[in-house]
């Protein structure tokens, strides 16, 4: 008689190597960008919950030891009794890959980034130098590569504040007149159009505000640009938070601001009158006379840095431009942002 051998189906990997797929195909259809975040840790306990649930049998549990932003996912660091595993999720956590599958042999594996700083090298044999560098950092505020920078720039910040002229503004552009707006729309293809008009959005004063990532970036830019005018030093953190969900900060940045003590009725009054306006055209100034157009950009003393986005070469390249360099300047910053390239 023909034996009948039972197949031992491994789920675990059978769903990571669908979502193995699923995130390849990702990659030539603009990634996971048009997903809604969530916040990191809800996210993380929601997968925990449901890979204990659905793929552990046996009384088996995995359990979350950390959640951090990984470029379009979160990466989850969970421990399986005495093994460590590593998983991700989408940011709206509805995609769940228990393992990551290395998609180049180990020959022809590229070697893994290292948190150091290079390319600050190159940018300081020709630093301009000061006592006290001015540092500019331009972002739209749902450009994911300028959240990034800002997430690099945040421990720099903190730790050597007192020491530079620290300045961050908000891309954007302004239509001082309908008939200009009304120019610039009939001046471009009749496809994009419609595009260009989502991105505006006419205000009280006549002009037209607009923003590429459409009239919510715009409105978020006026809140953050508020906050740093009535908040100097509450507003990177309050910024942070934002970022946790960059993609639908309406949704958050009341709860961010209550979160550090910066009144929402304030920051409403700003954002949402001629003093807003206001900062945000000498923002928007600025980054003429810079001639800015990309998030992120980074310019110290005048001079536009271009190498590695990460908080250990955005610290050597601010602290080279330095006439002298303060004490601070010696301190290890060993918070880890992933390098990332790419501008909005």
């Amino acid at each position: 008689m023909k034996k009948h051998h039972k197949i031992k189906i491994n789920y675990w990997k059978m769903i990571t190597i669908f979502m193995a797929v699923l995130f390849i195909a990702s990659i030539f259809t603009s990634g996971f960008g048009f997903l809604t975040a969530k916040p990191k840790q809800q996210v993380a306990e929601e997968a925990v919950a449901f890979i204990n649930t659905n793929l552990l049998t046996g009384g088996n549990s995995v359990v979350l030891d950390s959640v951090s932003k990984e470029g379009c996912l979160y990466k989850m660091d969970l421990s399986l009794e005495e093994q460590k595993l590593e998983s991700y999720v989408t940011k709206d956590g509805n995609l769940l890959f228990p393992q990551a599958i290395i998609l180049k042999t180990e020959e022809t594996q590229e070697p893994e980034i290292q948190n150091t700083p290079t390319g600050a090298t190159t940018f300081c044999d020709n630093a301009e130098k000061n006592d006290k560098p001015i540092v500019e950092l331009f972002v739209m505020s749902q450009c994911p590569y300028g959240t990034i920078a800002e997430e690099a720039m945040y421990p720099v910040y903190k730790l050597i504040k007192n020491q530079i002229d620290f300045k961050l503004y908000f891309i954007a552009e302004i239509y001082e007149s309908e008939e200009t707006f009304q120019e610039m729309i009939q001046s471009l293809p009749e496809n994009y159009r419609d595009r260009k008009n989502m991105q505006c959005n006419k205000k009280e004063d006549g002009k037209y505000y607009c923003s590429l990532h459409g009239q919510p970036e715009v409105d978020e830019n006026l809140r953050q640009i508020c906050a740093i005018e009535h908040y100097p030093d509450k507003y990177f953190s309050y910024i942070q938070c934002v970022n946790e969900n960059y993609v639908d900060p309406e949704s958050v940045w009341e709860s961010c601001a209550s979160k550090f003590d910066i009144d929402t009725n304030i920051i409403k009054t700003c954002s949402e009158g001629e003093e807003g306006r206001q900062l945000l055209r000498v923002n928007i100034k600025r980054a003429n006379e810079l001639q800015v157009s990309g998030s992120p950009t980074l310019i110290i003393n005048g001079k536009t840095y271009t190498g590695q986005r990460i908080p250990q070469s955005f610290q050597e390249a601010v602290c080279c431009s330095f006439n002298t360099e303060p004490e601070t300047c010696s301190q290890e910053i060993t918070e880890q942002v992933s390098a990332v390239d790419g501008s909005c």
